[in-house]
Protein backbone atom coordinates (compact mmCIF):
# COMPACT_ATOMS: atom_id res chain seq x y z
CA UNK A 1 0.00 0.00 0.00
CA UNK A 2 1.44 3.37 -0.97
CA UNK A 3 1.89 6.26 1.42
CA UNK A 4 -0.85 8.42 -0.13
CA UNK A 5 -3.21 5.52 -0.62
CA UNK A 6 -2.99 4.91 3.14
CA UNK A 7 -3.99 8.49 3.88
CA UNK A 8 -6.62 8.60 1.16
CA UNK A 9 -8.36 5.30 1.91
CA UNK A 10 -7.38 4.16 5.37
CA UNK A 11 -7.12 7.41 7.24
CA UNK A 12 -10.22 9.60 7.14
CA UNK A 13 -10.42 10.94 3.61
CA UNK A 14 -11.90 7.87 1.93
CA UNK A 15 -15.44 8.80 0.92
CA UNK A 16 -15.51 12.43 1.95
CA UNK A 17 -16.40 15.37 -0.22
CA UNK A 18 -13.68 17.89 -1.06
CA UNK A 19 -15.13 20.38 1.44
CA UNK A 20 -15.17 17.78 4.19
CA UNK A 21 -11.56 16.82 3.46
CA UNK A 22 -10.58 20.50 3.46
CA UNK A 23 -12.23 21.08 6.83
CA UNK A 24 -10.72 17.92 8.32
CA UNK A 25 -7.26 18.90 7.08
CA UNK A 26 -7.65 22.43 8.46
CA UNK A 27 -8.77 21.03 11.83
CA UNK A 28 -5.79 18.66 11.93
CA UNK A 29 -3.32 21.43 11.12
CA UNK A 30 -4.85 23.75 13.72
CA UNK A 31 -4.76 20.98 16.33
CA UNK A 32 -1.12 20.36 15.44
CA UNK A 33 -0.34 24.07 15.96
CA UNK A 34 -2.18 24.17 19.28
CA UNK A 35 -0.40 21.03 20.48
CA UNK A 36 2.98 22.39 19.43
CA UNK A 37 2.32 25.71 21.20
CA UNK A 38 1.13 23.87 24.31
CA UNK A 39 4.28 21.77 24.45
CA UNK A 40 6.49 24.83 24.05
CA UNK A 41 4.53 26.68 26.73
CA UNK A 42 4.84 23.74 29.12
CA UNK A 43 8.61 23.86 28.80
CA UNK A 44 8.68 27.68 28.94
CA UNK A 45 10.12 27.97 25.46
CA UNK A 46 9.41 31.03 23.35
CA UNK A 47 6.67 30.44 20.80
CA UNK A 48 6.88 29.97 17.11
CA UNK A 49 6.29 33.57 16.13
CA UNK A 50 7.56 34.68 12.78
CA UNK A 51 9.52 37.81 13.68
CA UNK A 52 9.82 38.82 10.01
CA UNK A 53 6.06 39.29 9.64
CA UNK A 54 5.86 41.26 12.90
CA UNK A 55 7.96 44.00 11.30
CA UNK A 56 5.13 44.82 8.89
CA UNK A 57 1.82 46.41 9.74
CA UNK A 58 -1.61 47.02 8.31
CA UNK A 59 -2.46 46.07 4.76
CA UNK A 60 1.04 44.78 3.93
CA UNK A 61 0.95 42.36 6.86
CA UNK A 62 -2.49 41.10 5.88
CA UNK A 63 -1.41 40.65 2.26
CA UNK A 64 1.71 38.74 3.32
CA UNK A 65 -0.17 36.44 5.70
CA UNK A 66 -3.31 35.79 3.68
CA UNK A 67 -2.16 36.02 0.06
CA UNK A 68 1.57 36.22 -0.67
CA UNK A 69 2.75 33.38 1.59
CA UNK A 70 -0.02 30.89 0.73
CA UNK A 71 0.16 31.57 -3.00
CA UNK A 72 3.93 31.58 -3.42
CA UNK A 73 4.59 28.71 -1.02
CA UNK A 74 1.89 26.52 -2.57
CA UNK A 75 3.13 27.20 -6.09
CA UNK A 76 6.75 26.62 -5.17
CA UNK A 77 6.78 23.94 -2.48
CA UNK A 78 3.70 21.90 -3.24
CA UNK A 79 2.89 22.38 -6.91
CA UNK A 80 6.33 22.77 -8.49
CA UNK A 81 8.37 20.47 -6.24
CA UNK A 82 5.81 17.67 -6.26
CA UNK A 83 5.41 17.98 -10.03
CA UNK A 84 9.19 17.87 -10.61
CA UNK A 85 9.73 14.87 -8.34
CA UNK A 86 6.87 12.94 -9.91
CA UNK A 87 8.15 13.81 -13.38
CA UNK A 88 11.62 12.61 -12.43
CA UNK A 89 10.22 9.28 -11.26
CA UNK A 90 7.75 8.99 -14.18
CA UNK A 91 5.12 6.28 -13.81
CA UNK A 92 6.54 4.99 -10.54
CA UNK A 93 4.19 7.07 -8.36
CA UNK A 94 6.82 8.09 -5.82
CA UNK A 95 4.38 10.27 -3.91
CA UNK A 96 6.20 9.74 -0.63
CA UNK A 97 9.44 11.09 -2.16
CA UNK A 98 7.56 14.12 -3.51
CA UNK A 99 5.93 14.74 -0.12
CA UNK A 100 9.24 14.44 1.74
CA UNK A 101 11.03 16.79 -0.69
CA UNK A 102 8.19 19.30 -0.50
CA UNK A 103 8.22 19.14 3.31
CA UNK A 104 11.98 19.57 3.60
CA UNK A 105 12.12 22.54 1.25
CA UNK A 106 9.09 24.18 2.85
CA UNK A 107 10.69 23.77 6.29
CA UNK A 108 14.09 25.09 5.22
CA UNK A 109 12.52 28.41 4.25
CA UNK A 110 11.00 28.73 7.72
CA UNK A 111 14.15 28.75 9.84
CA UNK A 112 13.27 31.68 12.07
CA UNK A 113 14.27 29.53 15.04
CA UNK A 114 14.84 25.83 15.58
CA UNK A 115 11.34 25.56 17.05
CA UNK A 116 9.74 27.30 14.09
CA UNK A 117 11.69 25.02 11.72
CA UNK A 118 10.46 21.90 13.54
CA UNK A 119 6.95 23.33 13.56
CA UNK A 120 7.18 24.01 9.81
CA UNK A 121 8.04 20.35 9.18
CA UNK A 122 4.58 19.35 10.41
CA UNK A 123 2.88 22.11 8.44
CA UNK A 124 4.80 21.32 5.28
CA UNK A 125 3.94 17.65 5.65
CA UNK A 126 0.26 18.47 6.12
CA UNK A 127 0.14 20.80 3.12
CA UNK A 128 2.04 18.33 0.90
CA UNK A 129 -0.17 15.36 1.83
CA UNK A 130 -3.30 17.46 1.29
CA UNK A 131 -1.97 18.65 -2.08
CA UNK A 132 -1.23 15.10 -3.27
CA UNK A 133 -4.60 13.78 -2.13
CA UNK A 134 -6.40 16.63 -3.91
CA UNK A 135 -4.23 16.02 -6.99
CA UNK A 136 -5.10 12.32 -7.02
CA UNK A 137 -8.79 13.22 -6.71
CA UNK A 138 -8.45 15.80 -9.50
CA UNK A 139 -9.92 18.45 -7.20
CA UNK A 140 -7.85 21.53 -8.11
CA UNK A 141 -5.00 20.94 -5.64
CA UNK A 142 -3.26 24.29 -6.17
CA UNK A 143 -6.26 26.47 -5.28
CA UNK A 144 -7.39 24.21 -2.43
CA UNK A 145 -3.91 24.05 -0.88
CA UNK A 146 -3.63 27.84 -1.15
CA UNK A 147 -7.00 28.17 0.59
CA UNK A 148 -5.97 25.67 3.28
CA UNK A 149 -2.72 27.56 3.89
CA UNK A 150 -4.50 30.94 3.93
CA UNK A 151 -7.19 29.58 6.28
CA UNK A 152 -4.54 28.23 8.62
CA UNK A 153 -2.69 31.56 8.58
CA UNK A 154 -5.95 33.43 9.23
CA UNK A 155 -6.78 31.16 12.16
CA UNK A 156 -3.33 31.71 13.63
CA UNK A 157 -3.51 35.44 13.04
CA UNK A 158 -6.85 35.86 14.76
CA UNK A 159 -6.22 33.37 17.59
CA UNK A 160 -2.65 34.44 18.42
CA UNK A 161 -3.74 37.25 20.77
CA UNK A 162 -5.42 34.62 22.96
CA UNK A 163 -2.05 32.96 23.59
CA UNK A 164 -0.03 36.07 24.41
Amino acid sequence: MTFCKFFDTQFFFSSSSTLTIFLKALALIILYALLWNSILSYFNVEGIDNETVKEFSGVIKVLLIFMVAPVTETLLFQSLIIFLVLEYYRKRNKYYVAIIMSTILFSLTHIFSIYYFLYAIGLGLGFAIFYVIMQRRKSNPIILTMLLHASFNATGYFLSPLFE
